[in-house]
Formats: C-alpha cells, sequence, structure tokens
C-alpha cells in the first residue's frame, strides 16, 4: 500500500503570487492505509477584497468569506491536519510556494513534509497535451464538479493519482519532483527538496 499516510490538498487564492496575494479557501483529505479518515475543508477570511476574476473562477465572494477564520488562525488547524503525511497536490509548486510563504509570513514553522505533484506524473504520461487538473480529468474520464473549488479539485486529485498510479505504478517514484517548462523557468519558493525536473528545450 504506497499512500499508507497521505494528505491529498489544494488551495483557492487571490491571485498567483505568494507574497502579494493569499489563500482564501484550504481543501484537504487525509489517507491512511488506503482510507479516507479525515477532510479538511476551510473558507479563509482574507481581509482585502476578493478580486473580481477570481470570484468569477471560484464562485467565492466577499460575502461568504468575512467573517471566516484569517489564515494567521487556520495555518496551525491546517498543518495539524496534515502532520508528517505525505502532501499531494496538482500543479504542487503553486500551493507549496503559498504554504511556505505564509507559515514564514506568520512565523510558523515551515513544513518539509515529502510531496507528489500529479501533475508531473501527467506531463510525464501525457506529453504534447495540457496537463491542467480540468483535462487530465476529461481525459482520464474522472468527475470534476465545480473545477476551482478546492474540496472538489481535491476529490480529484485523489482520484488521478489512484487511476495513474493504478495504471502505471511509478506514482512513488515521483515524489519531490516539480516538473518545469524551461521556457517559462523553474518554479519559485519551492521545498529547498524539490528536485526540479527541466522539460523542453
Amino acid at each position: 500500500m504506497p499512500f499508507q499516510n497521505t494528505t491529498i490538498f489544494d488551495f483557492e487564492t487571490t491571485g498567483l503570487s505568494p507574497t502579494e496575494d493569499t489563500i482564501i479557501e484550504i481543501a484537504a483529505i487525509r489517507i491512511r492505509n488506503g482510507k479516507q479518515v479525515g477532510t479538511f475543508s476551510l473558507l479563509i477570511d482574507p481581509e482585502r477584497e476578493v478580486p473580481e476574476f477570481i470570484t468569477n473562477l471560484t464562485g467565492i465572494t466577499d460575502e461568504e468569506v468575512k467573517g471566516q477564520p484569517t489564515l494567521w488562525e487556520a495555518l496551525p488547524f491546517f498543518k495539524q491536519f496534515f502532520g508528517d503525511s505525505l502532501l499531494v497536490a496538482h500543479n504542487a509548486a503553486f500551493d507549496l510556494a503559498f504554504l511556505l510563504e505564509k507559515c514564514r509570513e506568520y512565523g510558523y514553522a515551515e513544513p518539509t513534509n515529502e510531496f507528489i505533484d500529479t501533475r508531473a506524473l501527467c506531463i510525464e504520461h501525457f506529453p504534447y497535451q495540457s496537463h491542467k487538473l480540468v483535462d487530465m480529468c476529461e481525459k482520464l474520464e474522472i468527475r470534476l464538479d465545480g473545477a476551482h473549488r478546492a474540496l472538489n479539485d481535491v476529490r480529484a486529485t485523489g482520484n488521478l493519482l489512484h487511476k495513474l498510479n493504478k495504471e502505471y505504478g511509478d506514482a512513488m517514484g515521483f515524489k519531490n519532483k516539480l516538473y518545469y517548462f524551461t521556457k517559462y523557468g523553474p518554479p519559485k519558493g519551492v521545498p529547498v527538496h524539490a528536485e526540479l525536473v527541466a522539460i523542453g528545450k
């Protein structure tokens, strides 16, 4: 059983920059011995307006997040939820960069968990295609209701990981690997133990 202690997670954010933007939704599913044992789903008050384009993308409004826990309040609970587990995310460079930056910003210890990026598996096994979660789910006939809401994306990512590992059996070989296309340059703000793999010329 390769995924004995795993947390699949996803963030929705106010933008793309971990230093300038912030997290407005956290969702995660904890797996032990191949079975789901916990769910974490929380809207976050960003203490600023949610940009209109983010509301259009996610459906998350200012009214929904106002009065919810702040990220400073939520991060310790999220860190406790995932503990020492293997972290899994689709396009993990994005989510991990936000997680590390916000831990630094609020004075919390930066997690050093090992991780798997399902996007790396998709790039390896399905080159020359779009590797967005919604496109991979469509290709592999994985249900994804309400893309760009964190818990929906987490469920889809878990199903994607399961399907890819069942088909190819090599998911654990992608531990701590982040694939990136050379024309865009390597991702920034990722864990120091990440192995960056350049793709393309």
